[in-house]
């Protein structure tokens, strides 16, 4: 059976990236906002493929 991982660490990066980065939506730099939130998706989907490949390992 094949075990598919929950992207939990991509989601979480995600929506912090969206509060850090609201400072930026109000003062209307929507365009540095979009940068933040992808750099913590991409954080976040970077910390899951390692955390499969730890699982992977054991």
């Amino acid at each position: 059976m094949a075990f598919i991982p929950l992207p939990i660490f991509c989601i979480i990066f995600g929506v912090i990236g969206v509060f850090v980065n609201l400072k930026n939506v109000m003062n209307g730099h929507v365009s540095e906002a979009f940068v933040g939130i992808f750099l913590g998706v991409i954080a976040g989907v970077l910390i899951d493929i390692f955390s499969l490949l730890l699982n992977r390992l054991k």
